[in-house]
């Protein structure tokens, strides 16, 4: 029965490439090592033999929410405004279109939390608030951010509710969990 080995973190072990390249050498079937780590295993200096040719590698994006079981029924709103973050780029890697994601802040300190910007040509702002509710007022930093950037497209504040709200032109308040 064929076995796999799995060495987590090998960027670590940097010596273990040469073994593992001579155990592949002699068995080239593929799924026997898998090797993970949180480094560019290309980059590291002390890398003592490279497995070019005999290795792919996968780049896993962080985890969906919709991936997440069991989450807390509380979570924090800096812990929202991370799952909201990440899961806007993991998204963004269902595309073909070249997204960016930034954060606003402008000379007065008025601030969006998400802003992305596709193929440098179109700007959408992302807003996370930790309420029920949602004012006018929250959309202050979207509106700043429309009014100086022509490629505006849309601004939208995830809120905690249930219903997607329009709030003037191309804004809009939309629950959480229509993002996943």
């Amino acid at each position: 029965m064929a076995r796999s080995v799995v060495i987590d973190e090998i960027q670590r072990a940097p010596e273990l490439f040469t073994s593992i390249k001579a155990l592949v050498a002699q068995d080239r079937r593929p799924g026997r090592f898998i090797l993970t780590g949180s480094a560019n295993i290309m980059l590291i200096p002390k890398l003592a033999d490279s497995l070019a040719g005999r290795m792919e590698v996968i780049h896993l994006a962080p985890l969906a929410q919709m991936e997440i079981e069991n989450a807390a029924l509380k979570i924090s709103f800096l812990d929202q405004l991370f799952f909201v973050n990440q899961e806007l780029r993991r998204q963004s890697s269902w595309t073909d279109s070249s997204l960016r994601f930034f954060h606003y802040r402008d000379k007065d300190k008025v601030e969006v939390d998400v802003v992305s910007e596709q193929n440098g040509s179109a700007i959408c702002g992302v807003e996370v608030k930790a309420s029920a509710s949602v004012r006018t007022s929250d959309f202050a930093g979207l509106r700043r951010l429309k009014a100086s950037h022509n490629k505006f497209i849309c601004g939208v504040v995830l809120y905690d509710g249930d219903k997607v709200l329009p709030f003037g032109d191309r804004f809009y308040a939309v629950p959480f969990n229509e993002l996943w």
